[in-house]
């Protein structure tokens, strides 16, 4: 049974640009109505979770983990010799398992869990990702709520990015003993992770769907098996039950900061017309699924890998115009002049005569050394991070029995992290430094590694109105936006690509110098007038302590590319940020 594959740093973006399947919502009801929802005051009294004050990962740590997981992978080649006989001593009944290796890696276990007990010699001050508190402010409106609590949820893995919008699957529906035409069979259609959101009060009763902002669509039942090709998470037939416990798990242990929704949490509600109540507010996640076809007795086929083209800046299907609501009140709208501001510099590009199928049906692979080094890396750091989530409080335990469960308990971890390195496809499933990889897949991959850093950064790439402030110019007001340019060459390759959508770049985008001014009321980069080479040296950072493989994409870095009915031809990718002011 497949397990959900953690992301390589335990951290997510809750969208890219993927077309995804539009969600389908059920019948609206004539009573459902979502605007007051909407514009409801939330104040929260339930207190934050304790992973608030879990220790972040030293670099010693990590360090000490790689040795233990290399002393893991090496034991295991040496247990037995080619006719399976154990060769290290023990008697040949027992297998290689974590409690039988552990004895042989006293030292490397004990320096590791040395390492975790330092919290002075931690990279980060804690666990919980920056925007972690962003939850717990005084008062919110659930309109600024809702796109947050989607980001918190799908920057936990590139699948839950995807289940949110919905992925192709198939489901073995049950036979009905008392019908006389029985259901059993398989069928196709779309599956979603539905995150339902409830409050209840005195005289409050709501609860809708977060995607569609409608009533919840009905939950697949339990014992359904499901099985999809489209993600790694179920590949074979899985009990919607396993599954679903499976995706909850992994978020509450990526996540911490949605676990206080995930119970029903304590809050004050301001809706519009009533006065002030008490209740509780409640995120609830189930799995739903829309048949596409009738059922059949036959095992579903292989699900075609055929990458599904990027066409919108979003995350899940929301619109532009739904997000932008979403995200706070819009500045007040002024014409921009027709031709480039001063301070501004066109973005040019230049794709030659390829087309944009041609360059979706390419192949790259990057050949640094150094960018896998940092994913093996970054896996390492997640399953520390993970393993921290789960024993926190005995870490700093100094009793001997609680340490030897401790280690063992490392041990286990380096076992598993040795598992997953050992297959680096697996490894690297749901990153953009995956060995070989359409580009059409590994666009959307690359910018949920970038959005996932932060809030801010999600809101920066989706775009916010803003002002700029041009020298020698006034006030003009548009759509602030963070253009991903990704520079592929070869010997006969020139590709500018926009990595918001995977397109070729347009040549009219009007790139911000470094000296213009910008301040939005929506968002949390410049909420104040700030320079553009002070907000972007701030969002650069972000994104790079995140996911450190980032900052080596942005030097030229060595790939090879493989167009169709072509030879593998080498070249360099170069990845830049640049902000810019959009009509």
């Amino acid at each position: 049974m497949t397990e959900l594959l953690p992301s390589p740093t335990s951290l997510a973006a809750c969208m890219t640009s993927v077309d995804l399947p539009s969600p389908v919502p059920p019948p609206v009801s004539s009573s459902f109505q979502f605007e007051p929802i909407s514009k409801t005051i939330l104040k929260l009294t339930s207190s934050a979770p304790s992973a608030l004050s879990v220790p972040g990962v030293s670099a010693s740590a990590i360090e000490s983990m790689q040795r233990l997981v290399t002393m893991v992978r090496k034991l295991r080649a040496l247990w037995t010799d080619s006719e399976g006989v154990a060769i290290v001593g023990l008697s040949t009944d027992l297998a290689p398992t974590s409690e039988n290796l552990a004895p042989y890696l006293t030292e490397e276990t004990y320096e590791t869990l040395e390492a975790l007990q330092n919290p002075f010699l931690a990279e980060d001050s804690s666990l919980t990702h920056p925007d972690q508190q962003q939850f717990y402010t005084a008062l919110m409106l659930v309109d600024d709520l809702i796109p947050r609590l989607l980001w918190t949820i799908a920057r936990g893995s590139y699948d839950l990015m995807r289940l949110l919008g919905g992925v192709r699957a198939t489901i073995l529906l049950p036979s009905e003993p008392d019908s006389e035409s029985p259901k059993l069979g398989w069928r196709s259609g779309i599956l979603r992770l539905v995150a339902v959101l409830a409050a209840t009060t005195p005289k409050i009763g709501w609860i809708f769907d977060l995607v569609t902002h409608q009533s919840p669509p009905t939950p697949l039942a339990s014992d359904i098996l499901i099985r999809s090709d489209d993600g790694s998470f179920c590949k074979q037939p899985t009990a919607a039950e396993t599954l679903l416990q499976q995706l909850i798990h992994h978020i509450h242990l990526t996540t911490p900061e949605v676990n206080l929704f995930t119970s029903p949490a304590q809050a004050d509600f301001l809706e519009p017309g009533k006065d002030w109540q008490s209740g509780s507010i409640h995120l609830n996640l189930t799995l739903a699924f829309v048949a596409s076809d009738e059922a059949t007795d036959r095992p579903p086929a292989p699900i075609p890998a055929t990458p599904i083209p990027a066409v919108t800046h979003l995350p899940i299907d929301l619109d532009v115009e739904t997000l932008a609501a979403e995200f706070g009140s819009a500045l007040e709208e002024k014409p921009l002049p027709e031709k480039p501001l001063p301070g501004i510099e066109m973005s040019s590009a230049d794709a030659g005569a390829t087309t944009q199928s041609a360059i979706d049906e390419a192949i790259v692979r990057l050949t640094g050394q150094a960018l896998y080094a940092e994913e093996q890396r970054a896996i390492v750091k997640s399953s520390l991070e993970a393993f921290l989530q789960s024993h926190a409080p005995d870490v700093q335990v100094s009793d001997e029995t609680s340490q030897k469960s401790l280690m063992l308990a490392l041990v286990q971890v380096a076992d598993q992290v040795g598992d997953r390195l050992s297959n680096a496809d697996a490894a690297l499933e749901e990153s953009f430094l995956r060995p070989e990889i359409l580009v059409d897949e590994w666009m959307p991959k690359l910018l949920w590694h970038l959005t996932r850093s932060s809030y801010a950064v999600m809101q920066f790439i989706g775009g916010v109105k803003a002002r700029a402030l041009q020298p020698e110019q006034g006030w003009q007001v548009g759509t602030l936006r963070l253009l991903v340019e990704l520079h592929i060459a070869t010997d006969s390759i020139n590709w500018h690509l926009d990595g918001s959508t995977g397109q070729v770049l347009a040549a009219d985008r009007a790139v911000l110098a470094s000296s213009v001014v910008v301040q939005s009321d929506e968002a949390e980069l410049c909420p104040e007038p700030e320079r553009v080479e002070t907000m972007m040296t701030r969002l650069t950072e972000q994104i790079q302590t995140i996911t450190p493989a980032i900052e080596l994409l942005m030097v030229s870095t060595s790939l090879d590319v493989l167009q169709p009915h072509q030879d593998w031809q080498p070249g360099t990718l170069q990845l830049s940020l640049k902000a810019c002011l959009e009509r």
